[in-house]
Parts: C-alpha cells; structure tokens; sequence
C-alpha cells in the first residue's frame, strides 16, 4: 500500500480529480518497493510518470511519480534526479505547501546542493524542511523520523556568517 511510506503524512490527490487507477499504484509500488531489478524498477517509475502524464494529472499522483523517478536517478544521472526532484517539488509545494512531501524532496534537492558546494542554497531548503521534521518529530510519526533525523543533523549549528563551520552539514 501506498500508506506504508506515509502512515498519517499521505498528501492526498485532488478531491475533484479523476480516481487513481490500480496500474498507476501497482506501477509505483513496483518502482519503490522490494524484489525487482534495478533496471525494472526505473521502466516502472518512467511508466508511471507518463500513465500520469498522459492522464493530464497535476496533482500529487505527478509528483509523487517524479519522486520516484529522482529517487531511481540518484545512481544513474544525477541531472534527471535533479531535474525530477524540482518538478516534484513545484507538484508538492502547490498541493500542500509545508508538507512531510515537500520536505523530504527539499532534502533531496539540498544534498545536491551541498555535494555542489552551493552553501546557501542548501542551507535555505534544510531550514525549509525544519517545520515539517519537528511536526514528523512531535507526531513520534516512526515513517517521518528519518527526515527529522536528516534534517536535524544538516541545519543544527549551522552559521551563515561562519564559513568555517560548513564542516557541520557534512557531519550527517
């Protein structure tokens, strides 16, 4: 189930839209799940990102299917996992700005800012995700800790104005 990831934090689709046929789930849970190829997994999240797609989906079903896709980027092309996690970003934000969602691609999309040496732009998008680990932190949500835990180890101690003290972020 697609709850599993999510137990209490699932950003749900757009009320007024069109219900979530079982082959876009089977897909993605294909994609994100346990038992299957690598070089599967990626066909299940391209297909379940074009299923969305060719359905005009807007909604959190697209971004959570460019979330997969940047998730089974990271190994392969970091440039289409970037390019996969902004795009469900957007997708996150406009649906439920503040989410668990948003936050956790926020973190995606600040380790690659970090690895590129881009300092404030990590910072910002690790302080953006703050609100919505300390909520995951005070739920005691055991799906939304790793996040909290993440964030907590990249934003803590950090100052701007001290360059020096960069060594912090890498200390996850």
């Amino acid at each position: 189930s697609l709850h599993r990831p999510y137990p209490g934090g699932c950003v749900r689709a757009d009320p007024g839209a069109q219900p979530t046929p079982r082959s876009w789930g089977d897909l993605i849970e294909t994609a994100l799940g346990p038992g299957t190829s690598p070089t599967a997994r990626r066909q299940a999240a391209e297909q379940a990102l074009a299923f969305a797609q060719a359905n005009g989906w807007s909604d959190t079903r697209l971004g959570f299917s460019y979330f997969a896709l940047g998730r089974l980027s990271l190994g392969r092309s970091t440039a289409e996992a970037v390019t996969a996690f902004e795009q469900a970003s957007v997708i996150f934000e406009a649906a439920a700005p503040g989410s668990i969602q948003s936050a956790q691609i926020d973190m995606q999309l600040a380790a690659f800012a970090l690895s590129a040496g881009e300092w404030p732009r990590a910072l910002a998008l690790s302080r953006g995700a703050q609100p919505a680990a300390r909520a995951a932190l005070e739920d005691k949500d055991p799906a939304r800790a790793e996040l909290a835990y993440v964030d907590r180890g990249l934003a803590s101690g950090y100052d701007d104005a001290n360059p020096h003290e960069r060594g912090e972020l890498v200390r996850l």
